[in-house]
């Protein structure tokens, strides 16, 4: 079960979807938003898929900083999409447990990524 919780709401899951299109959305954040993000990755999912990626996405009308606390047996990217929705990576990080970014204005995804066996993982966002 995957859930996302944050911007006064919840959205559960057997999956997330790994394709942007139906990726849940966290929605138009603020300075002093939040999000939590628990999922499994990894492993075969439900509809025998191998389950490699979690994905959300989240839209700011303000620069801010986003600040990940982070899972150190997950890959993260943050990708901006650009006025025709193609996906271009601004930060990311292997393994680690925190990453940090300064966010312009725009349409923003967040993906999870794990290689190997299947996962646990907890994710916390804050934008500052």
């Amino acid at each position: 079960m995957d859930i996302l919780t944050g911007n006064g709401r919840s959205i559960q899951s057997n999956d997330f979807s790994s394709n942007w299109n139906l990726a849940p959305k966290l929605g138009k954040v603020e300075a002093t938003d939040d999000f939590l993000l628990n999922g499994q990755l990894g492993g075969t999912n439900r509809r025998r898929e191998w389950d490699s990626s979690d994905r959300i996405k989240f839209s700011l009308l303000q620069p801010l900083i986003l600040t990940l606390a982070l899972d150190s047996r997950i890959i993260a990217e943050v990708v901006h999409f650009d006025d025709a929705g193609n996906p271009s990576v601004v930060g990311s990080i292997e393994y680690g447990t925190s990453l940090q970014l300064q966010l312009a204005p725009g349409r923003y995804g967040l993906s999870l990524f794990v290689e190997g066996d299947q996962i646990s993982y907890s994710v916390a966002g804050k934008f500052q």
